[in-house]
């Protein structure tokens, strides 16, 4: 994968259980940088925090990837915080 462009705009991970921490190790294995990564999680696990990600920081205003890996019954309360990025 090329993470140019997420490199320069940024990814932004709703999520970040098993499904997520899956898919962000295999990225940051594979060179992405943290700092290029914005996690929103309420409860983020230690291996998580220890990444150096944007954990649960503002938002890049437009990011390259937005990735939603939350459980189907808690969409409803995980999509208003992605709300701003529709429409562009």
């Amino acid at each position: 994968m090329d993470f140019n462009m997420i490199a320069a705009r940024g990814l932004v991970l709703l999520g970040c259980g098993k499904m997520g921490s899956a898919m962000l190790g295999g990225w940051l294995r594979q060179g992405l940088a943290p700092g290029a990564v914005w996690v929103l999680d309420p409860h983020p696990s230690d291996w998580l925090v220890a990444q150096g990600v944007h954990l649960n920081a503002d938002l890049p205003a437009r990011p390259a990837v937005v990735l939603i890996a939350v459980k189907p019954q808690m969409m409803g309360a995980a999509l208003p915080t992605l709300a701003a990025m529709g429409g562009g």
